[in-house]
């Protein structure tokens, strides 16, 4: 029997980021959140969101069924990098408060489980096992800020409070790997995304046109954040020899520093351009609000971040039939087939990442068949609806004991 005798059961969807602009921070957990709504029979479950407050990604949440719920905070909720001891002492306090509030809402509206949908948040775990309501903690990142002890000891925290633990990609799983009796079981579901919405058509004409790209250009596409640890260097870096073999090849990078502390990294990348000449080969774009026509403009998309755990940008664009060049020991391996969707180079080898681009730009009819092969691998393994069954049969199970 669900908390509010309704027949249905409530969710509460833990999104502990306060996103202050549309950019591209955040916005996989928001496909994922949106997703597992949408996919969900609403026969049987209620969902409600809570976020730290109201922001650009609200709409997404209601539009695909969900109500709303602020927990009153400017800022986000997760735990951040920073060397200030003192902040580590206000950020318990938030914690607290941000637990105290989650516990309210839990009461008020029913709530029969909670899943939180960041492991560098513990407040709705916290709040969870208080109430004695099933916790899901969703892990979409790697905490690689932490020192590995401190790491292990953390995940060992986030085992002990849920009584399952999701992860997104294969490279999660070592992170989790616990023995010990009542460990709560891992269990994977790969991200998934709504193909529909992705077709080579949308837009691409347009996008280039704006920024001056010519029909005779070949795009190396990136999408995403702007952050050191997004690895956009290694493909500025690659870029002098692809322009070697392929002369009319532009690299076209999609999206901004999202945070204070990446406008630096952001203001070194205008430099290293500069520094190589390459300021008519290279296009910022900044943040846009129609990602899918960025990606229709694209001939590739090319991503170079060592330990992504899965990003959203890779497979929007096989959806798109667009092939990828991942450099990454994340979870690009399990989103792209490496010979079959395009290629899987080493982090940070600016040689390779040039000659996996080079083989695709010289062969279109590589490209085409990595194309198709790319859309529909998204469509057998990361479609919105097998996320959402998954996701489903994850709740029944737990509400079911």
């Amino acid at each position: 029997m669900n908390r509010s005798g309704s027949g249905r059961s409530t969710v509460l969807l833990v999104f502990p980021y306060y996103i202050g602009h549309e950019g591209t921070g955040a916005s996989g957990v928001k496909e994922v959140i949106a997703g597992i709504i949408a996919g969900a029979d609403r026969g049987r479950f209620e969902f409600i969101v809570a976020a730290p407050a109201p922001g650009p990604f609200d709409s997404a949440f209601v539009s695909a069924g969900a109500r709303m719920v602020y927990l009153g905070f400017g800022r986000h909720l997760v735990v951040r990098r920073l060397k200030n001891p003192l902040y580590y002492l206000s950020y318990s306090l938030l914690l607290v408060r941000c637990v105290l509030r989650l516990i309210a809402i839990c009461r008020r509206e029913r709530i029969d489980l909670v899943h939180s949908h960041s492991s560098a948040f513990l407040g709705a775990a916290f709040a969870a096992r208080l109430l004695r309501i099933p916790h899901v903690t969703h892990v979409h990142e790697i905490l690689d800020y932490l020192p590995p002890f401190v790491l292990r000891l953390y995940n060992r925290v986030i085992a002990a409070l849920s009584d399952r633990v999701v992860i997104i990609a294969s490279v999660l799983k070592p992170l989790f790997d616990f023995k010990a009796a009542g460990a709560p079981r891992v269990v994977t579901v790969f991200n998934g995304i709504d193909a529909g919405k992705f077709t080579p058509d949308r837009g691409g004409r347009a996008f280039r046109e704006k920024f001056g790209v010519k029909n005779r250009h070949k795009v190396i596409g990136y999408l995403g954040r702007v952050a050191p640890k997004k690895g956009v260097h290694h493909l500025i870096a690659a870029l002098p020899a692809v322009i070697e073999r392929v002369p009319d090849s532009l690299l076209v990078i999609v999206g901004d520093a999202d945070e204070p502390e990446d406008f630096p990294y952001r203001d070194s990348l205008h430099r290293l351009v500069e520094s190589m000449n390459l300021g008519d080969r290279v296009i910022f774009t900044g943040s846009v609000r129609d990602s899918a026509a960025a990606l229709a403009s694209f001939d590739l998309l090319a991503l170079a971040s060592p330990t992504d755990t899965a990003p959203v940008s890779i497979l929007e664009a096989m959806a798109m039939r667009k092939p990828v060049v991942a450099a990454s020991r994340g979870g690009a391996r399990d989103m792209v087939e490496h010979g079959v969707t395009g290629f899987i180079a080493e982090p940070r080898d600016e040689k390779a990442i040039a000659e996996a681009v080079v083989s695709i730009l010289e062969d279109e009819e590589l490209m085409t068949r990595f194309g198709a092969a790319a859309r529909a691998r998204v469509e057998k393994l990361f479609s919105h609806g097998v996320m959402a069954r998954k996701t489903q049969a994850l709740y029944e199970e737990l509400l079911s004991r």
